[in-house]
């Protein structure tokens, strides 16, 4: 493992050949390793170091590591399945922790390239688990940069669950704009709204839509706990009503 290692390492200078020479050397050591744990470290080396697309002996190392009874062979298919991000990455220039997904979706995003979608689309399908955060990303992103079509067309191609767990954080998201007082970016977020399906939830938005309601038009500024208890509004709105019929007789004396 370690002659194989030193191999790679002294041969960076070669690496981006179509077929460096060192490839045939490796491959050939390779299948006359005996331990399967070692022979699998010393492919997941060259997997790992190779720079991507791979090379025809590259990719046929990757082949057999795959095949080897042991569970260290879904290493070498994690690293096949990674391949496609490391292309993404290479066309942005990016050379940060192939595990960081979430900076890497935000550089793609802030190059605003004609196929950033795409590419984020297929960076999605490397990630391990819930894709919903760099959706959620995008869709911010976006909303903040008057993109509502490309928003839609995130929302399109995702299935049914990342969708509503989208739309659900967009609505815990407008509520820390409210908190934190950006009330000018609030409006931009209403328009996907529409895609609620939760009953709760369409009743939370309906909610945070009167808080910015009262806001915006009488400047009253209240939390979502008074909005929620019964006759609350009504009494804000009476308070303010006689409060400005106070500063128009005022204003008249």
């Amino acid at each position: 493992l370690q002659f194989i290692q030193d191999i790679v390492m002294n041969c960076e200078a070669w690496w981006y050949w179509d077929e460096a020479p060192w490839e045939a050397r490796v491959a050939a050591l390779v299948p006359h390793i005996n331990s399967i744990q070692t022979k699998l470290d010393a492919i997941l080396h060259v997997l790992e170091s190779a720079p991507v697309p791979w090379t025809a002996t590259v990719a046929q190392l990757a082949e057999q590591g795959v095949r080897l009874p042991h569970y260290k062979a879904s290493d070498v298919r994690n690293e096949c399945n990674n391949v496609p991000k490391r292309l993404i990455m290479k066309k942005y220039g990016v050379l940060i922790d192939r595990k960081h997904e979430r900076q890497l979706v935000r550089i793609i995003l802030k190059t605003n390239h004609k196929l950033m979608l795409e590419d984020i689309n297929e960076l999605a399908k490397c990630v391990k688990g819930k894709v919903t955060d760099i959706y959620l990303i995008v869709m911010i992103h976006l909303i903040e940069h008057g993109e509502d079509n490309m928003v839609w067309q995130v929302l399109k191609s995702v299935d049914k669950e990342c969708k509503e767990q989208c739309i659900s954080q967009l609505i815990l998201h407008i509520k820390g704009l409210m908190e934190c007082g950006a009330w000018d970016k609030v409006p931009a977020y209403f328009v996907f709204m529409p895609a609620l399906e939760n009953p709760k939830e369409k009743q939370l938005f309906a909610e945070l839509k009167n808080m910015y309601t009262l806001k915006m038009e009488f400047d009253i500024k209240t939390s979502l706990g008074k909005v929620f208890v019964p006759g609350e509004r009504e009494r804000i709105l009476e308070d303010r009503a006689e409060k400005m019929v106070r500063e128009i007789i005022t204003g008249s004396l």
